[in-house]
């Protein structure tokens, strides 16, 4: 994990985000109702991921728009927010694959804070089933 300030204000912000509008935050899609964000723009009756709520805040619903055209296999949102996060692959993969809302929130709070050992602690709590 890159502990740059930069990535923790943005962790910062999707968090203020998602506690704003919970009903927005769903783990299981980067954008859950892609073709209304094509067709008007709107993101106010979909859903998105970390992923997509970090490549939504950091560049609008014009980035959102740009990836769902181009991203076929989701490896485009994968890598921007990841590099957005200043996210290994690997945590990456933890925090963006994680299919549970509060263990991926309990996570991103990790990397707001830069710290590495509660991501894992997060992390291997989620993959253990602590969170069901």
């Amino acid at each position: 994990m890159k502990n740059k300030r930069k990535h923790r204000v943005l962790a910062k912000r999707i968090l203020g985000y998602i506690q704003a509008f919970p009903d927005r935050h769903d783990q299981d899609s980067y954008v859950g109702n892609e073709d209304e964000v094509l067709d008007t723009g709107n993101i106010c009756n979909t859903t998105m991921c970390v992923a997509g709520t970090a490549v939504y805040l950091d560049g609008g619903t014009p980035a959102l728009r740009r990836l769902i055209r181009h991203d076929e296999d989701g490896d485009l949102f994968f890598d921007s927010g990841r590099k957005l996060l200043g996210l290994t692959h690997e945590e990456a993969r933890d925090l963006f694959h994680c299919y549970n809302n509060k263990a991926a929130l309990k996570m991103l709070k990790a990397v707001a804070k830069g710290d590495e050992e509660q991501f894992e602690a997060e992390h291997n709590k989620y993959w253990l089933g602590s969170y069901n």
